[in-house]
């Protein structure tokens, strides 16, 4: 059975390892009982979704539009307001608004560069391609058209 292309994408394996660490590194950090310097609780809320944020945007090869969506949901809902949702179910931690606020704002702000680089990066390579930079209606081909590349490039049934 074949899947329709929207479902189809990469995985990025050695961002999802550095994914996987940060991750690792952030779960001790959120429920470890106290560290042993004192520490901006907020700051690093921002700090930690910042780079979860800033890393999980590039796990999957997807256009700008899809990573934004996935990595809003995930990094967004799931991870900053989910985890503090998490928190008020155990003993050690609390739940509070102000770290959900941290979190979301640390997510927002990597999000925003995320999405700047990426448009970037898809400019330097339509000037590459077509010496000109692109408008916002070449930018949408430009991203139809790597889909469609990398699917063309992955299907064994091409015929070469």
């Amino acid at each position: 059975m074949m899947l329709p292309s929207y479902l189809q994408f990469a995985i990025r394996k050695r961002v999802l390892a550095v994914f996987i660490v940060l991750l690792i590194i952030a779960t001790y950090l959120g429920f470890a009982p106290a560290l042993p310097i004192p520490v901006n609780d907020k700051a690093c809320h921002f700090v930690v979704f910042f780079f979860l944020t800033l890393v999980f945007y590039w796990v999957f090869d997807l256009s700008r539009r899809r990573a934004t969506q996935l990595t809003l949901v995930v990094c967004g809902l799931v991870g900053s307001v989910g985890s503090e949702f998490v928190q008020a179910f155990l003993t050690l931690r609390t739940f509070d608004v102000f770290d959900i606020l941290a979190n979301l704002l640390g997510c927002f702000l990597s999000l925003m560069i995320n999405i700047m680089y990426h448009k970037r990066r898809l400019e330097k390579i339509h000037f590459q391609r077509y010496g000109h930079l692109n408008s916002a209606e070449d930018d949408l081909e430009l991203q139809a058209q790597e889909s469609e590349d990398t699917d063309m490039e992955d299907d064994p049934n091409r015929a070469t």
